[in-house]
């Protein structure tokens, strides 16, 4: 370490700073191209924000890195005495301005016109410069009040609680990154020593992959060419004119597909790789990923900052909250769990409708709240009395719900026999209408239609079947036929006005579909 020079970090507001006094032009340029600002009002010389770079550069400075006395509230009350001083600086000559203003006289009458009006423009020009300085008085003031204001915002339990899960998502998101380049490392491994894996892809005329007459390891590697994450620039070891013309051309050099499947580029020699060459030369350039210091110092921020927290009323979140608990005079009928952390995230309490244009009391409908930011107090369990009385309220309420839900169609998943009959139906409907080619019923995972019945431009979704043997959405024309169920369908791979093709979920339970051939006949298609 530098004799006098000091780095510190601070984890309230995530900044590293450096007491190294003046440096050389070279050493500034390098801080200042690292986020680092120069902050000579301040007891600090420079400061950044944390990141790997902006450490790497204070422990090459000084050697080690301590932890910070002065508290972001602390230096937020020393900012704005700061400014103080500055208003009252501007507000003394504002008046200063102004006293001479007044002392004046009030009428300039000189031999000379020319003097005469020099004198007046001098005697107003100090009415200006007051009413500049007041301005400025009024702008230190207005930051003086920002300061002290975002000191105490930031330090708020609520924001802080907002912070930590900031961080745990980046946490989460770095996490899913790193192990998906370790899964993309290890499959290039896996190449590198799979049978097969010495022979060139086979190529068609038109210099395509023919993937019927790749073997295991053809498949893997062009499978991982053809992914944009797994895939680099990189100049040819051997064929240095095509890299010449790439340079030219491009300015990069090729990527994974190219190796693989180009025997030429522009007329210059290209060697074509075999997918063990490939993956020889993707682990010489590449190292296997691992959870580094960014994992690290996110990971130490959520423990600091869940220590605050701890001190300051906890999470509610961290809280066993079970249906039948209070949130202040809201009773919680449903609780809804992060799919990844299995943390509380939300609850779903009855509450007052937003809007009520009618006479009378307000209606009660189940809004969902998310409870993240609240304080661990915020949460009541409820009594062995108001559990009991929950759970009869429960009872009733489903008992109402399935009342409602008799007469209505119920969404059914059929049997292949059922599913492959009535896909012939609607086949038959279709060629008539339409001369559209027939389709097949689709056989696929709850997990399979979950991803693809996503978004509003999703392949999947159910609509419903009517007693004319017709699946379709509950339109217009529609609405005069008896609707029998909801099916799944299927709307990609049809021709136009084909019929949708069925779905048929192979790890459910499968039913019969009702009989809806009996009212077929009364209703025309």
């Amino acid at each position: 370490m530098a004799y006098g020079f000091e780095a510190t970090y601070c984890p309230e507001d995530n900044k590293l700073r450096l007491y190294i006094g003046r440096v050389d032009r070279e050493t500034y340029d390098r801080l200042r191209s690292l986020k680092y600002k120069s902050t000579p009002k301040q007891d600090c010389d420079f400061v950044a924000t944390w990141s790997t770079q902006s450490e790497d550069i204070a422990l090459e400075l000084c050697g080690d890195i301590g932890d910070e006395d002065q508290s972001p509230q602390d230096r937020a009350a020393d900012r704005a005495e700061r400014f103080e001083g500055y208003r009252g600086r501007r507000l003394g000559e504002a008046l200063g301005h102004a006293d001479d203003f007044d002392a004046g006289p009030s009428v300039h009458g000189y031999q000379s016109q020319a003097k005469a009006e020099r004198s007046a423009k001098k005697h107003d020009r100090y009415a200006d410069r007051a009413v500049t300085q007041w301005s400025k008085a009024e702008y230190w003031q207005t930051r003086t009040d920002g300061v002290i204001s975002n000191a105490l915002y930031k330090s708020q339990p609520q924001v802080r609680r907002g912070r930590i899960l900031k961080l745990e998502a980046k946490l989460r998101k770095l996490l899913k990154s790193t192990a998906e380049a370790q899964g993309r490392y290890d499959k290039w491994t896996e190449v590198a020593g799979m049978t097969g894996a010495d022979a060139l892809l086979p190529l068609n005329e038109s210099g395509f992959a023919i993937l019927k007459e790749m073997n295991e390891a053809q498949r893997l590697v062009y499978s991982l060419a053809n992914d944009s994450r797994s895939s680099f620039r990189i100049w040819h070891p051997t064929s240095e004119k095509a890299n010449a013309k790439a340079k030219e051309i491009w300015g990069h050099g090729f990527s994974t597909y190219d190796f693989l499947t180009h025997d030429d580029f522009i007329g210059e020699p290209f060697e074509r790789f075999t997918p063990k060459q490939m993956a020889d030369l993707y682990l010489g350039k590449l190292t296997r990923a691992e959870p580094g210091r960014l994992c690290n110092h996110y990971e130490m921020r959520i423990a600091y900052e869940t220590q605050m927290i701890g001190e300051e009323g906890g999470r509610a979140s961290e809280v066993d909250i079970e249906p039948g608990g209070f949130f202040g005079k809201h009773q919680v009928v449903h609780v809804h769990r992060s799919p990844v952390t299995k943390a509380v995230v939300s609850v779903s309490m009855y509450g007052e409708k937003d809007y009520w244009k009618g006479e009378g009391p307000t209606p009660k409908v189940l809004k969902r709240v998310n409870i993240q930011r609240l304080p661990e107090g915020s949460y009541r369990p409820p009594s062995e009395e108001e559990r009991e009385q929950f759970e009869t309220d429960q009872k009733q309420r489903k008992a109402k719900t399935k009342e409602a839900n008799a007469g209505k169609p119920k969404l059914i998943n059929p049997n292949i026999e059922d599913a492959e009959k009535l896909q012939a139906e609607m086949n038959q409907v279709a060629a008539a209408n339409r001369k559209a080619d027939p389709v097949d019923v689709v056989l696929m995972t709850q997990a399979q239609y979950s991803i693809k019945s996503k978004g509003s431009y999703s392949h999947c979704k159910a609509m419903f079947l009517f007693e004319s043997g017709i699946v379709q959405n509950d339109g217009y024309g529609a609405r005069r036929l008896t609707k029998i169920c909801k099916l799944r369908i299927y709307t990609s791979g049809r021709s136009y006005g084909g019929a949708y093709r069925l779905i048929v979920l192979t790890d459910k339970p499968q039913k019969a579909l009702p009989n809806w051939l009996a009212t077929k006949e009364k209703v025309p298609t």
